[in-house]
């Protein structure tokens, strides 16, 4: 198996100049004409009976929309929620959760409840939660979590992997040796372990990244340290692959994998499309070094059966740190960060564009009303997209991509 894709830079030169010349959309795959891109069109939320909020965590059931929790500049934490149902429009307030505000809790639809664990709370989110529930909206209540075998952490993410939950955290350390997975059973509500990855100290993880496919997760894990020297140092960085098989033998669980982005590269997102794994929008991975954000930035999808990988073309939205869903076969892209003018640019938050895999093509879509940049939810419904949260227009609270 080839090494791990690692990068080197000099922190004398650490200023990386980006290019700054456009990239064309792609062409369609053949020579033939493309069928054309499904039509789309946004429309507007009701108010929600909840305060608009950013980090959020949210689920699409199926049928409706559940946000929970949040938070409210860098101390103000909510612990309420709401569920949206698109078919009747209608907002419908949840009952009180047993759990206190927090932000980003690692949450995941299991098919029939919704798993919510952990999250930032305290001063600047410093404090790092270890309670969870789960939402059953059937029977519209919230059962409390049994305690996990988790007691510190530094990042958390929940994936599903056939009917199980996976729970995998970090260690606490900015740079962590451990990559720790647990597993969560709805049927019995009871928690057991898996075994943990341990990184070598040149690759301790600093974030990481993951999709759930068919029995395993798919996780990318960003490194980088600094080898001192009498010119100032050098700061090595790179992003390795892992999958975690959570049927397979203990021994089996963790195995790398080359699942990567290129050299001195990462994404902020993995995406799961039904049989392969997207890395959208490459940005630059250095580790601590200042530089510019990439420009013309492309992304890869990889064929986890097959073994092979292909490009994804530069879209419309790459260069905006645009949050990306897959669903209905396409991946969508939602600029929710970028607000910038001058020069004859101008960006606003709502941008946004489609990837057909089948044609290889990106279509810019029409830009979605009153979108914020304050950390909004981005939830895939199966045949578009829902954004809510801090909303510019305060008569509306969300705004949902249509087909049609």
């Amino acid at each position: 198996m080839p090494g791990p894709r690692t990068f080197a830079l000099t922190k004398r030169f650490a200023l990386i100049a980006a290019a700054l010349t456009a990239v064309p959309l792609a062409a369609a795959a053949s020579s033939s004409a493309a069928p054309a891109a499904p039509a789309y069109h946004w429309t507007t939320l009701p108010l929600a009976p909840i305060h608009p909020r950013g980090d959020a965590a949210g689920v699409w059931t199926g049928s409706q929309l559940l946000v929970w929790g949040g938070r409210s500049g860098q101390s103000h934490y909510f612990a309420n929620g709401a569920s949206y149902i698109p078919s009747t429009k209608t907002w419908t307030t949840l009952p009180h959760a047993p759990l206190t505000g927090r932000s980003n809790p690692a949450s995941v639809w299991t098919g029939s409840v919704w798993f919510v664990w952990g999250g930032t709370a305290g001063k600047s989110g410093k404090q790092r939660l270890t309670d969870g529930a789960v939402y059953d909206p059937a029977t519209k209540t919230w059962t409390p979590l049994p305690s996990a075998p988790v007691s510190r952490y530094r990042d958390a993410q929940a994936f599903l992997v056939g009917s199980d939950v996976v729970l995998v955290s970090t260690s606490e350390a900015a740079s962590a040796r451990t990559l720790r997975a647990d597993l969560y059973d709805p049927g019995t509500n009871t928690w057991s372990d898996l075994p943990s990855l341990r990184l070598t100290a040149k690759h301790a993880n600093v974030f990481f990244t993951g999709a759930a496919g068919v029995n395993s997760v798919y996780l990318q894990s960003d490194w980088s340290y600094d080898v001192e020297h009498r010119h100032g140092g050098t700061i090595h960085s790179g992003v390795d692959g892992y999958t975690l098989d959570p049927t397979a033998e203990p021994a089996h669980v963790w195995t790398p994998n080359t699942i990567a982005p290129p050299l001195g590269m990462t994404s902020y997102q993995t995406l799961w499309t039904g049989n392969s794994v997207i890395l959208p929008a490459f940005d630059i991975w250095c580790g601590v070094c200042p530089h510019t954000p990439a420009m013309n930035r492309k992304g890869e999808i990889f064929d986890v059966t097959a073994g092979t990988h292909r490009a994804v073309p530069h879209g419309p939205v790459d260069d905006l740190d645009a949050t990306y869903v897959f669903t209905d076969g396409l991946l969508f892209g939602v600029n929710t960060q970028v607000s910038e003018s001058g020069g004859g640019i101008e960006h606003r938050p709502g941008e946004a564009a489609v990837w057909d895999p089948v044609t290889r093509v990106w279509t810019s879509l029409p830009r979605a009303p009153h979108v914020s940049y304050d950390d909004p939810v981005v939830i895939a419904t199966g045949s578009g997209v829902i954004v809510w949260g801090p909303l510019v227009n305060s008569d509306a609270s969300g705004v949902q991509l249509h087909r049609g």
